[in-house]
C-alpha cells in the first residue's frame, strides 16, 4: 500500500533507509528555492522535507542499527554531490567572502583537497583552485579519479580509519560553509 509521503519522493512505503535518502536528495536539489524560481518552490520543498522525516522515522523502525551505517564510498559520493551544488548554486562574489577568515572558496577547496590526499592507491592531487571554475575543474578530476582509482572492496583499518577521518573533516568544513550562510548572507 502507497501512502503520500512515498508517492510525493516517489518510493514504495517500504523503501528502505538510502532508498529515501537517495529520492529525498533528488526532489529536494530539484525543488529548493535556491535552485527553482517557481513561486510555490517553498512549499514544495517543505511538504518534500516533511514526508522524507515520515519515511525515515518509518524505516528507522524497519531496519536494525548496524544496517544505517552509510559506506564510505557511499559518503564520497553524497560529499561531491554537494559541492558540486555549491558550484552551481553560488554566485560567483559569494566565493570571495571570508568564513572564519578565509575566504569560502578556500574553504570549498580544502575540502577536496583533504579528502583526495586520503584516497587509497591514487596519487597527491593538484592544488584546487578556490573559484568556481577551479572547483568544477576538481570535481571532474575527482571523477577520473573514482573512474582509475575506485574504492577497493577491502579497506585495512588504517586505511578506513584515514577516509573515515578525512570524509567527517571534509564534512565538517562543508558545515561551517552552511552555518555561516545561515548566520548571515556570505
Amino acid at each position: 500500500m502507497s501512502t503520500p509521503e512515498a508517492d510525493l519522493l516517489k518510493v514504495a512505503a517500504t523503501a528502505g533507509l538510502d532508498e529515501i535518502k537517495r529520492a529525498y536528495r533528488k526532489a529536494a536539489l530539484a525543488h529548493h528555492p535556491d535552485q527553482n524560481p517557481h513561486p510555490e518552490a517553498a512549499r514544495h520543498f517543505r511538504r518534500i522535507t516533511e514526508a522524507y522525516r515520515i519515511l525515515e522515522a518509518a524505516a528507522l523502525q524497519r531496519e536494525p542499527r548496524a544496517l544505517r551505517v552509510i559506506p564510505l564510498g557511499d559518503r564520497v559520493g553524497y560529499l561531491l554531490g554537494d559541492v558540486g551544488g555549491l558550484v552551481r548554486r553560488w554566485p560567483a562574489d559569494r566565493w570571495t567572502r571570508t568564513v572564519d577568515g578565509l575566504p569560502a572558496g578556500v574553504w570549498v577547496a580544502s575540502v577536496l583537497e583533504v579528502l583526495a590526499h586520503r584516497w587509497p592507491g591514487s596519487p597527491p592531487p593538484a592544488a584546487v583552485v578556490p573559484t568556481p571554475a577551479g572547483v568544477a575543474e576538481a570535481l571532474e578530476a575527482w571523477a577520473a579519479r573514482l573512474a582509475a582509482f575506485p574504492l577497493p572492496q577491502k579497506l585495512s583499518r588504517a586505511q578506513a580509519r584515514d577516509l573515515a577521518a578525512a570524509l567527517n573533516t571534509a564534512e565538517q568544513r562543508l558545515q561551517v560553509l552552511d552555518r555561516a550562510a545561515r548566520r548571515r548572507p556570505l
